[in-house]
Protein backbone atom coordinates (compact mmCIF):
# COMPACT_ATOMS: atom_id res chain seq x y z
CA UNK A 1 0.00 0.00 0.00
CA UNK A 2 1.32 3.74 -0.93
CA UNK A 3 -1.97 5.81 -0.07
CA UNK A 4 -2.57 5.35 3.20
CA UNK A 5 1.20 4.60 4.03
CA UNK A 6 2.24 1.12 5.90
CA UNK A 7 3.53 3.87 8.16
CA UNK A 8 0.68 6.58 8.91
CA UNK A 9 -1.72 4.34 11.34
CA UNK A 10 -4.71 3.68 11.59
CA UNK A 11 -7.18 5.52 9.14
CA UNK A 12 -10.66 6.89 9.89
CA UNK A 13 -12.76 7.95 7.18
CA UNK A 14 -15.97 10.35 6.93
CA UNK A 15 -18.55 8.52 5.15
CA UNK A 16 -19.96 11.25 2.83
CA UNK A 17 -15.69 11.73 1.66
CA UNK A 18 -14.01 10.18 -1.05
CA UNK A 19 -11.06 7.78 0.17
CA UNK A 20 -8.32 6.77 -1.83
CA UNK A 21 -6.44 3.96 -2.00
CA UNK A 22 -3.20 3.26 -4.04
CA UNK A 23 -1.02 0.24 -3.96
CA UNK A 24 1.89 -1.16 -6.42
CA UNK A 25 2.52 -5.27 -7.26
CA UNK A 26 5.78 -6.81 -6.77
CA UNK A 27 7.00 -9.92 -7.63
CA UNK A 28 4.20 -10.85 -10.47
CA UNK A 29 5.24 -13.27 -12.51
CA UNK A 30 1.59 -14.29 -13.79
CA UNK A 31 -0.16 -10.75 -14.55
CA UNK A 32 -4.27 -11.48 -13.67
CA UNK A 33 -6.75 -10.56 -16.12
CA UNK A 34 -8.97 -8.39 -13.72
CA UNK A 35 -9.00 -7.34 -10.04
CA UNK A 36 -11.72 -6.81 -7.62
CA UNK A 37 -11.41 -4.10 -4.24
CA UNK A 38 -13.59 -4.11 -1.78
CA UNK A 39 -13.79 -2.71 1.57
CA UNK A 40 -14.76 -5.75 4.50
CA UNK A 41 -17.04 -4.58 7.27
CA UNK A 42 -15.94 -6.68 10.10
CA UNK A 43 -19.70 -5.64 11.92
CA UNK A 44 -21.95 -6.93 9.48
CA UNK A 45 -19.62 -9.61 7.85
CA UNK A 46 -20.55 -7.94 4.77
CA UNK A 47 -18.13 -7.17 1.29
CA UNK A 48 -18.79 -3.66 0.20
CA UNK A 49 -17.57 -3.19 -3.61
CA UNK A 50 -15.07 -0.56 -4.51
CA UNK A 51 -14.28 -1.55 -8.22
CA UNK A 52 -14.91 -4.67 -9.68
CA UNK A 53 -13.62 -6.67 -12.56
CA UNK A 54 -10.84 -3.48 -12.97
CA UNK A 55 -8.09 -3.92 -15.37
CA UNK A 56 -4.94 -5.49 -13.55
CA UNK A 57 -2.81 -2.64 -14.46
CA UNK A 58 -4.93 -0.26 -12.14
CA UNK A 59 -3.03 0.76 -8.95
CA UNK A 60 -5.67 3.08 -7.53
CA UNK A 61 -8.84 3.27 -6.67
CA UNK A 62 -11.47 6.39 -5.21
CA UNK A 63 -14.22 5.22 -3.12
CA UNK A 64 -17.10 7.88 -3.47
CA UNK A 65 -18.79 6.61 -0.33
CA UNK A 66 -21.57 9.79 -0.68
CA UNK A 67 -22.36 8.50 -4.25
CA UNK A 68 -22.56 5.14 -3.26
CA UNK A 69 -24.45 5.41 0.34
CA UNK A 70 -27.32 7.64 -1.87
CA UNK A 71 -27.59 4.73 -4.35
CA UNK A 72 -26.85 1.67 -1.93
CA UNK A 73 -29.19 -0.42 -0.27
CA UNK A 74 -27.45 -1.53 2.23
CA UNK A 75 -25.81 1.87 3.80
CA UNK A 76 -22.32 2.02 5.23
CA UNK A 77 -22.20 1.36 8.75
CA UNK A 78 -19.85 3.35 11.52
CA UNK A 79 -17.18 0.70 11.84
CA UNK A 80 -13.96 -0.99 10.92
CA UNK A 81 -12.78 -2.25 7.60
CA UNK A 82 -10.27 -4.03 5.54
CA UNK A 83 -9.09 -3.25 2.46
CA UNK A 84 -9.11 -6.48 0.07
CA UNK A 85 -7.18 -6.35 -3.51
CA UNK A 86 -7.47 -9.31 -5.14
CA UNK A 87 -7.57 -11.37 -8.59
CA UNK A 88 -11.26 -11.19 -10.03
CA UNK A 89 -10.64 -15.18 -11.00
CA UNK A 90 -10.33 -15.84 -7.33
CA UNK A 91 -11.95 -15.71 -3.95
CA UNK A 92 -10.95 -12.78 -1.60
CA UNK A 93 -9.43 -15.30 0.66
CA UNK A 94 -7.84 -17.83 -1.64
CA UNK A 95 -4.59 -18.83 -1.25
CA UNK A 96 -2.56 -17.78 -4.49
CA UNK A 97 -0.27 -19.51 -6.70
CA UNK A 98 3.19 -18.73 -6.94
CA UNK A 99 4.12 -15.75 -8.78
CA UNK A 100 -0.07 -14.89 -8.88
CA UNK A 101 -1.44 -11.97 -7.32
CA UNK A 102 -2.27 -12.83 -3.86
CA UNK A 103 -5.15 -11.21 -2.11
CA UNK A 104 -4.35 -8.35 0.52
CA UNK A 105 -6.12 -7.65 3.49
CA UNK A 106 -3.51 -5.62 5.09
CA UNK A 107 -5.27 -2.65 5.62
CA UNK A 108 -7.94 -2.05 8.21
CA UNK A 109 -9.82 1.76 8.33
CA UNK A 110 -12.68 2.99 10.17
CA UNK A 111 -15.58 4.97 8.88
CA UNK A 112 -17.61 7.29 10.91
CA UNK A 113 -21.03 9.60 10.55
CA UNK A 114 -20.64 12.85 11.98
CA UNK A 115 -23.13 14.34 14.28
CA UNK A 116 -24.21 17.99 13.42
CA UNK A 117 -22.73 20.83 15.36
CA UNK A 118 -24.20 22.23 18.37
CA UNK A 119 -24.31 25.90 19.42
CA UNK A 120 -22.00 26.47 22.53
CA UNK A 121 -24.68 27.97 23.97
CA UNK A 122 -27.00 25.30 24.12
CA UNK A 123 -24.25 22.35 24.61
CA UNK A 124 -25.53 20.10 27.63
CA UNK A 125 -22.59 17.98 29.28
CA UNK A 126 -23.88 15.13 30.13
CA UNK A 127 -21.55 13.61 32.64
CA UNK A 128 -20.66 17.17 34.44
CA UNK A 129 -22.34 19.56 36.97
CA UNK A 130 -19.59 21.96 38.08
CA UNK A 131 -22.26 23.05 41.06
CA UNK A 132 -22.19 19.62 42.62
CA UNK A 133 -19.65 17.42 43.58
CA UNK A 134 -20.53 13.53 43.11
CA UNK A 135 -20.30 10.86 45.49
CA UNK A 136 -17.28 9.41 44.32
CA UNK A 137 -15.51 12.50 44.33
CA UNK A 138 -16.31 12.90 47.94
CA UNK A 139 -15.17 8.99 48.70
CA UNK A 140 -12.12 9.96 46.91
CA UNK A 141 -11.01 13.19 49.25
CA UNK A 142 -12.36 10.99 52.48
CA UNK A 143 -9.71 8.42 50.69
CA UNK A 144 -7.17 10.65 50.64
CA UNK A 145 -7.77 12.84 53.88
CA UNK A 146 -8.03 8.93 55.81
CA UNK A 147 -4.73 7.71 54.08
CA UNK A 148 -3.09 10.90 55.02
CA UNK A 149 -3.92 10.66 58.67
CA UNK A 150 -2.63 6.92 58.90
CA UNK A 151 0.23 7.89 56.84
CA UNK A 152 0.96 10.70 60.12
CA UNK A 153 0.53 8.53 62.88
CA UNK A 154 2.39 5.66 61.58
CA UNK A 155 5.28 7.10 60.58
CA UNK A 156 4.96 10.11 64.25
CA UNK A 157 4.91 6.27 65.73
CA UNK A 158 7.66 4.48 63.81
CA UNK A 159 10.11 7.57 64.32
CA UNK A 160 9.42 8.88 67.66
CA UNK A 161 7.88 5.52 69.49
CA UNK A 162 4.73 7.75 70.42
CA UNK A 163 1.67 8.83 69.33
Amino acid sequence: MKTPGVYDGYQIYKIGDPVTFVWNYTSLQVAPTAINVQAYCTDGAQYFPIMMNASADTTEAIWDTEAYQSSALSKLPVATYTLFIYDNAYAPTAVASPGHLGPYSGLTFGMYTPKPAVPLASFECATCDPNSASTMDMRALGFLVGMGLVTALSFTWFVAGVL
